[in-house]
């Protein structure tokens, strides 16, 4: 199975944006990727599987925590989807920047409608599959 680790915004939205890697994490498992992220720390999203819930107020950690533990996940992936926003946070980039340097496949919501193609594990769009971002 194709791990995929999905980064983008959290730090000051509502709920962490933990709707928005939950929906993302559906879709991507309904098309055979297990989905590692944040917002899927204890286990990856299966089917039998459900993502955690945001952390309450007072129930924060350090934001070096949180992204120690995205980097022990991303490394167990082979590419790395990026969320609508991504660029905005500061996270993110280091995730993209750690997935490129371990040589990650990077997808982006907005190649995968352009192409016109759901990517799946084995079928991933060439155009998306080499794209360097910045």
């Amino acid at each position: 199975m194709t791990n995929v680790y999905i980064a983008g915004p959290m730090t000051g939205l509502p709920n962490f944006n933990y709707p928005a890697f939950h929906e993302a994490g559906k879709l991507l498992a309904e098309h055979g990727f297990r989905v590692y992220s944040g917002a899927h720390r204890d286990h990856p999203w299966e089917y039998r599987a459900l993502p955690v819930d945001p952390p309450q107020p007072g129930e924060e950690k350090p934001h070096s925590y949180y992204m120690r533990e995205a980097i022990k996940l991303l490394v167990k992936c082979d590419l790395i989807y990026l969320l609508d926003g991504w660029e905005n946070s500061a996270g993110a980039r280091l995730e993209l920047q750690v997935a490129k340097a371990i040589g990650l496949k990077v997808l982006q919501l907005n190649d995968i409608n352009d192409a016109g193609e759901t990517p799946t594990p084995n079928r991933i769009p060439m155009h998306i599959a080499g794209r360097d971002f910045a």
